[in-house]
């Protein structure tokens, strides 16, 4: 019955989110799209980081994946720009870059998450589930408050 409820928890997360995965390397965006997809995310593709924030600022997205070296923009000052419009949007960085000095680069640009390539995808499946359960954890409404307006009502009883 548990298994039941974190299935159907999953699925729900899958399909409440479009992954944005900015990757200028074709063959790579392809792979991620595709396995994303096969496993119940809904993505879109940008192959520079221009195009990543533009399609970032006129879509909803639940996570960005974004590789750091990239055209136009680079993953670092996309971050940063990511950032400015949605503090709270969960971002994974998935790059060849994997000195830990890069690593403390995307962390202080705002990424949430820092994964290096070549990569297992059975391991980039577990780090967005988490970053979006995280993610759905932190939106939800908390025990014992109400997000539901106050208001006076004022009535003239009839004797």
């Amino acid at each position: 019955m548990v298994s039941n409820k974190n299935n159907w928890n999953l699925q729900k997360i899958q399909t409440m989110h479009t992954i944005l995965i900015i990757e200028d390397e074709p063959r790579v965006a392809s792979l991620l799209k595709n396995g994303l997809e096969e496993n119940g995310y809904q993505t879109m593709i940008a192959y520079d980081g221009a195009m990543g924030l533009r399609l970032f600022r006129a879509h909803t997205f639940g996570l960005v994946i974004s590789d750091i070296i990239l055209p136009k923009m680079d993953g670092f000052e996309l971050c940063k720009e990511i950032r400015k419009t949605n503090p709270g949007i969960p971002i994974l960085m998935l790059t060849a870059l994997g000195s830990t000095d890069d690593k403390l680069d995307g962390f202080d640009a705002g990424a949430d998450d820092y994964m290096v390539k070549p990569f297992d995808f059975r391991e980039l499946y577990a780090r967005i589930r988490v970053l979006l359960k995280r993610n759905n954890e932190a939106a939800a409404p908390q025990p014992g408050r109400s997000d539901i307006p106050t208001c006076t009502l004022t009535y003239k009883e009839k004797m």
